[in-house]
């Protein structure tokens, strides 16, 4: 068997209600195994998370995850698809999934062409059910490119400070991506 054993950090101050989960993960008995995936839940008597914050989505299959996140700065913040490898060694298929750098129409370079194009939907309500955002965008290329991480951009939203449920979906089955780490990410650039 398998032990996953979490611990929950609570500040204060960076920013105001900042909470991080800390999961260990240890496989027993035979050393070469692997936990496949781990989800954690924060429930409501702990509060909305406040971005950057990521979940899994499989974007092999149609499939729906729904969040509720709390903004504490006033800003635009990025619904981003995120290609995510286990080791270097799975980049350049990541790379061919995700394909090329994208800037808004046009492609950066010719190498990988739009990769696999996901169709993304995405709605964001504030706490008094408004609808704010509700678009599908269908996803191509990607922006940003860190160690073990491809960014592929999915929206863009004006937010202020409060509490909003995100809905985000893959909108139709893709089996090229049925072994691949796909996060939904809810994030910003810090720069601004």
């Amino acid at each position: 068997g398998r032990r996953i054993q979490a611990e929950l950090n609570q500040g204060t101050t960076q920013p105001p209600g900042y909470m991080r989960l800390r999961v260990y993960l240890s496989a027993q008995g035979d050393s070469t195994s692997t936990v496949d995936r781990a989800t954690a839940r924060l429930s409501k008597q702990i509060g909305a998370p406040i971005p950057p914050v990521s979940v899994p989505i499989d974007a092999s299959q149609a499939t729906t995850i729904d969040m509720t996140v709390r903004i504490v700065e006033e800003k635009y913040y990025l619904l981003d698809l995120v290609f995510r490898g286990a080791t270097l060694a799975d980049m350049p298929v990541l790379n061919t999934l995700a394909g090329d750098t994208y800037l808004g129409s046009a492609f950066v370079n010719q190498r990988y062409g739009s990769g696999v194009d996901v169709p993304l939907h995405v709605t964001v309500t504030n706490s008094h059910q408004r609808i704010l955002y509700d678009r599908t965008v269908d996803t191509r290329g990607h922006y940003a490119y860190q160690t073990l991480r491809i960014l592929r951009r999915g929206a863009v939203v004006w937010l202020v400070p409060g509490t909003y449920s995100i809905r985000a979906s893959t909108t139709r089955d893709i089996p090229a991506l049925s072994n691949t780490m796909v996060e939904f990410l809810i994030t910003y650039d810090a720069r601004f």
